[in-house]
């Protein structure tokens, strides 16, 4: 059963396909989230096509829309062949017709469901990340090597995600103390650091 999230944010991607089930069974050896290049290479040695759209994840603090292709077979099977970082037996997928892949990162659609202001925090630390890794040629990249000033602020937003969803894990929120110990409130701290380093990109 499809969650009032999930169809709020499939209400934020304006597909014309309604959500399918997907079982995945990823390729041995292969990367973890690299479906692109993997598709295309399935569909070279077994035939079939690659299907563009969007794999819906839902946790308890927010619901989001990824990128992603799946593998349909010369008989139809549509298959998830790409490893994750946590596997997965299933995915909800929701394919897009008028998606095009050109070789570039998209980023991840979000929408905070847990009504925590620290989730918003999240996901803006989540868009600044994105900006920071895909400026410019580094859009066109897989492997992301960053140095001087971007390669401080990568390791910025890298620390904020782990504590953003340790805060919010937790049950703390803007008005909570800052983990740093400083006694002031999350939202005068550290929240406004972060919040200027994520502006700042």
């Amino acid at each position: 059963m499809i969650s009032d999230h999930v169809k709020t944010l499939l209400g934020e991607l304006e597909s014309e396909s309604s959500p399918i089930t997907v079982t995945c069974v990823p390729e041995v050896g292969a990367q973890i989230n690299d479906c692109f290049p993997l598709v295309e290479a399935k569909v070279v040695s077994h035939g079939g096509e690659s299907v563009l759209g969007w794999h819906i994840r839902e946790t308890k603090i927010l619901v989001e829309a990824i990128f992603h292709a799946i593998w349909k077979s010369s008989d139809g099977e549509l298959v998830d062949i790409s490893p994750k970082p946590v596997p997965e037996k299933e995915i909800l997928f929701v394919p897009d017709a008028n998606a095009i892949y050109e070789g570039r990162q998209v980023d991840n659609i979000r929408i905070n469901i847990s009504g925590n202001r620290l989730v918003d925090d999240l996901i803006e630390v989540c868009e600044a990340s994105y900006r920071l890794k895909n400026k410019g040629e580094r859009a066109f990249q897989h492997a992301l090597t960053l140095t001087g000033n971007d390669a401080k602020a990568h390791q910025v937003f890298e620390s904020a995600k782990l504590i953003l969803e340790m805060m919010v894990q937790q049950g703390l929120n803007h008005q909570s103390s800052c983990f740093c110990n400083s006694g002031k409130k999350y939202k005068v701290c550290h929240g406004k650091i972060f919040n200027r380093a994520a502006k700042s990109i």
